[in-house]
């Protein structure tokens, strides 16, 4: 369904009311309900339609990582760019330093994770992400109930595999240099992390493998 809405600007879904919760998971009823909107809703038909201000969700991640968080949920991989890019050649080439992912103060930051659902859960986790520098201070941040929580953890079904976006506004005063990337789950109530096997952060939050570049906002 990603792959289709990615290659084709304009699309549309047309399905009878009663079979769309019948037929379809939760985590693809997310997807609908956060990229296309609803522009009909009579003579047993809904019909829907790709929204011009949707952000694209990658169909595959660019970078894939085995990190589990307790027994629950695994984070099989993610992709970074610029929100509504799919893919990072854009950034790689806007600031001429091959390789790295480069991005300027006031981009809005897109980060795409990958989980897969290893057990029932019974809490709607939030999962986080920083944007910190080489001193740790985090300096941009974004909590989120998978899809604006349309979706909750607490819906996921063993063997899913969910793709969940993530922007992320990048300050305007923000300092050229490397900044990392951390991400994690946990409890609204309590504030308390799910753990992490094979922690290297010491706070339950695994860093994505490559830090992105902050350049000069000057064109």
């Amino acid at each position: 369904f990603n792959k289709a809405l990615n290659e084709h600007r304009r699309s549309w879904f047309v399905i009878h009311p009663i079979r769309l919760p019948v037929y379809y998971r939760g985590d693809w009823l997310a997807v609908l309900e956060s990229q296309m909107d609803r522009v009909w809703s009579h003579d047993d038909a809904l019909v829907y339609v790709t929204r011009p201000d949707r952000v694209p969700i990658p169909a595959d991640p660019e970078i894939p990582v085995d990190a589990h968080f307790g027994d629950v949920v695994a984070l099989n991989g993610y992709s970074v760019g610029r929100r509504g890019e799919l893919t990072p050649e854009a950034q790689i080439g806007s600031c001429e330093l091959a390789g790295v992912l480069c991005f300027r103060p006031g981009d809005a930051l897109q980060v795409t994770l990958f989980w897969e659902t290893l057990a029932p859960m019974d809490v709607d986790y939030t999962v986080f992400l920083h944007v910190r520098d080489r001193q740790g201070k985090t300096l941009a941040q974004r909590d989120n109930q998978p899809f604006d929580g349309l979706y909750p953890t607490s819906q996921w079904q063993p063997g899913e595999s969910i793709a969940q976006p993530l922007v992320v506004e990048l300050p305007d005063d923000l300092a050229p240099g490397s900044y990392s990337l951390y991400v994690g789950l946990y409890r609204l109530d309590t504030l308390a992390r799910v753990s992490l096997e094979d922690d290297a952060s010491g706070e339950n939050a695994y860093v994505l493998d490559e830090p992105i570049m902050i350049v000069s906002g000057e064109q």
